[in-house]
């Protein structure tokens, strides 16, 4: 087995490594001993060979396009055995074909431009080149006459065809990088003189979100830079130093960066990363005060330095953020000359000014923040608010979510469904790539229980968990019971949708209605701070919040408009749409088929001897008769079928797709059953029956009241020809005329 294992691998690797190498030297053979201008069976087989290995190689490359693939290693080696099979193919071929001084021997040149195009490495390039120049050569040795000058001409050709495409293509991405740079030099300027305008003026321009993010960070970066090279002068003009820099710890304390330096040979001062630990820099940040250190005569210890100049003295202070140390502000001289105690306190005087300014723009950022979200806030609130649908509302108010708050990766809307019950169902949701799969699954399913943290928001009327989403205890990280809580969240809010309760459609004083949660949560940690940690804390749970509760409104409000709609179009007494929808529906049909000229089929149905029942088992059993009849309507007809009370005692069925005998079918079916129905009418068993009108438009009609006008004939003649039939408009006697 392990043999085995072996063998492959061996094969592999040779496949993978030499097996195109092979292929064209195989080629250069049999070139040279002429097998190919012969044009037999040899070079029949070799170019089939060459052709299928060439084929599968392309294949190969194209995969490496797809995700899975392109960061997978061996991708210049593929590219390199690609052009060398491609050139040993198009050679064979081209002998062949009619030779290499043939009709198709420019084609051979401009493979060769080709791929010195498409090639990035000179490495690779030489490999084609000593490729194309044995090829030709073992073509030429074949060749009789050989003429020496002929092959010199041949492999200049060659090499001047293939540097000249790898240089053209260098040339043109050389250039397209050059006009990028510039492109973003510019952008960059703009943006500079619109952040120094933004300091001075308060107002920054109007920018797509993430964009704004970028532009404060680039307004506070380049103001930092100002402050801290307005202090580094004054200590240059007080000290008279040699270089005097600012020094910042990174996040996880480990190195130090130079933020901002003035130096007399700036080259020689190292960018970073500096180990936080070593040297007169981690000397600083270990004791915490000034260290300074007179008559130098090594230099190693001054790490900042990429190249040691003689420096005599040096002085440092640590930059501090109350207790923490965050960097280090130092200055040296070349000359024999020590810091004094004025020069230390005015170096901390520096380094605490320095630090003031680091915060002071800290809190300018945020508030820029802040206020960005509070703009995207409001447009969110007015797009929620003009949403009418209810799927509307649910689609505006997770994009408000994701948009305001960029951490924020996911979002799903519970609501009580229905409104009034006690069911909790997923909605809608947004998330995150990693979580397709589940917002797949999950949405409009049933929440299970009530060891939730959905069912517990709703319970307290308060934002859940109280603690960091992370910290909490496994069995309170239930976002969405059991069966369809996520995996991965490390940040999660529920917010409660709540809303002021009604009772007989007005507003109850003091109660509250909620109709489900707004659950919020990011696979990252620390989106939401933990409370009493600041301002951050304190704003975003005060946006949700607010957030939450326009959304609340806004749902009350869609479910609102979509229970008034249905009662504007449905029927009260059976359910079904009612005359007004009916119309409507049968507009859009009608347009529909005849635009693409399909069957149409409208049913009209009557009960038979309705007055009758009435008047013998009295209207509330008229009135179980109507729903009966609605009822067994709407389940025999199909999910296409739009079911309608026409008016009285009349339905009627709209059919799109459906010709004279489907439409006779299905009509029949009703009749049937409508028949087998028993009604109780005050301890005596009844039965009624239907008769049915049909017509089919193109066929039979021109346009929808002349649908609706011969499927009533049609149903007149059911009516008074028996009762309880069926009649198509088609199978009436020609003679037969309106009723009138």
């Amino acid at each position: 087995m392990a043999t085995g294992r072996n063998l492959a691998r061996a094969l592999l690797w040779l496949e993978q490594h030499l097996l195109v190498e092979f292929a064209v030297v195989g080629s250069i053979l049999l070139s040279a001993t002429g097998a190919v201008a012969a044009s037999g069976t040899p070079a029949a087989l070799a170019a089939v060979g060459l052709s299928a290995l060439l084929a599968f190689r392309l294949w190969r490359m194209v995969r490496r396009f797809r995700p899975r693939w392109v960061d997978q290693p061996g991708g210049e080696l593929e590219r390199r055995q690609l052009c060398l099979l491609l050139l040993a193919t198009v050679m064979l071929l081209l002998q062949v074909a009619d030779g290499r001084q043939g009709r198709l021997a420019p084609l051979w040149y401009l493979l060769l431009a080709a791929c010195g195009g498409y090639e990035r490495r000179p490495a690779n390039l030489a490999w084609m080149l000593a490729g194309a120049l044995l090829l030709d050569t073992g073509v030429w040795w074949s060749e009789m006459p050989r003429s020496p000058v002929d092959l010199s001409l041949r492999l200049v050709f060659d090499a001047g065809f293939l540097v000249v495409g790898f240089s053209l293509h260098r040339a043109f991405l050389l250039a397209r990088e050059r006009e990028l740079a510039a492109r973003l030099g510019a952008q960059r300027a703009r943006l500079e003189e619109e952040a120094a305008l933004y300091r001075q003026m308060g107002k920054a321009p109007e920018l797509p979100a993430e964009e704004c993010r970028e532009f404060r960070r680039l307004s506070s970066a380049r103001e930092l830079g100002v402050s801290a090279g307005n202090l580094l002068e004054v200590a240059q003009a007080a000290l008279r130093p040699h270089a005097v820099a600012l020094f910042l710890l990174s996040p996880d304390g480990k190195s130090l960066q130079l933020k901002q330096a003035l130096c007399e040979d700036p080259s020689a001062l190292e960018r970073g990363p500096i180990p936080a630990g070593e040297g007169m820099l981690g000397a600083v940040l270990k004791s915490g005060h000034a260290v300074a250190r007179d008559h130098m005569r090594d230099a190693s210890s001054l790490t900042y330095y990429s190249r040691r100049p003689n420096i005599r003295t040096f002085i440092g202070v640590p930059v501090m953020e109350g207790e923490h140390r965050r960097g280090v502000l130092l200055a040296d001289r070349k000359a024999e000359i020590p810091f004094g105690e004025e020069d230390e306190a005015l170096l901390l005087a520096l380094a605490r000014e320095i630090w003031r300014a680091f915060a002071v723009e800290s809190v300018l950022e945020r508030s820029d923040e802040e206020q960005q979200k509070l703009r995207l806030f409001y447009e969110s609130s007015r797009q929620i608010n003009r949403a009418v649908n209810q799927n509307e509302v649910l689609d505006q108010v997770l994009g408000a979510v994701r948009r305001i708050f960029a951490s924020v990766d996911f979002a799903a809307l519970v609501l009580r469904d229905p409104p009034e019950g006690r069911q909790l169902v997923i909605r809608a949701a947004a998330v995150p790539e990693s979580l397709n799969a589940w917002r797949e699954r999950a949405l409009m399913q049933a929440i299970e229980g009530d060891d939730h943290l959905c069912a517990l928001a709703i319970k307290n009327g308060f934002a859940v968990p109280t603690v960091p989403f992370h910290k909490a205890a496994r069995s309170q990280r239930s976002i969405l019971g059991r069966r369809w809580t996520p995996e991965g969240l490390e940040s999660l809010k529920v917010f409660p949708l709540k809303v002021a309760a009604t009772r007989e459609g007005r507003s109850v004083p003091g109660e509250v209605q909620t109709l489900g949660t707004l659950v919020v949560g990011s696979t990252v940690r620390g989106v939401f701070p933990d409370a009493g940690s600041g301002s951050d804390s304190t704003f975003v749970q005060d946006t949700l919040e607010t957030l939450a509760d326009i959304a609340a409104m806004a749902i009350q409000s869609a479910q609102r408009f979509e229970q008034l709609l249905r009662l504007a179009t449905t029927d009260g007494l059976t359910g079904l749409h009612n005359h007004r929808r009916f119309q409507e529906l049968l507009d859009g049909a009608v347009a529909e088929a005849l635009r693409y000229q399909n069957p149409l089929s409208l049913i009209l149905c009557d009960v038979d001897h309705f007055k009758k029942v009435n008047d013998t088992y009295g209207h509330p059993t008229g009135d179980e008769v109507l729903r009966r009849v609605a009822r067994v309507l709407s389940e025999l007809a199909r999910q296409s079928d739009r079911v309608c009370r026409y008016g009285g005692e009349e339905f009627a069925v709209i059919m799109p797709h459906t010709d004279i005998e489907g439409a006779r079918t299905l009509a029949e079916r009703f009749r049937q059953e409508i028949r087998e129905q028993t009604f109780d009418g005050g301890g005596q068993a009844f039965q009624v029956s239907i008769s049915l009108g049909i017509c089919t438009l193109p066929a039979f009609a021109r346009h929808k009241q002349e649908l609706i006008d011969r499927s009533d004939e049609a149903l007149y003649h059911a009516k008074h020809t028996g009762r309880d039939r069926v009649v198509h408009y088609a199978s009436l006697p020609k003679d037969a005329g309106s009723h009138g």
